[in-house]
């Protein structure tokens, strides 16, 4: 999944939301894990 993660950090490094959209990710990886 870290890959994925990459990927929406750099999509959304355009926009200005990575912190946002890397906060909601690592939330849903610790709930999978």
């Amino acid at each position: 999944m870290s890959l994925e993660i990459r990927n929406l950090d750099v999509v959304y490094g355009n926009g200005g939301h990575s912190i946002q959209a890397l906060e909601n990710i690592d939330l849903t990886i610790d709930r999978g894990q």
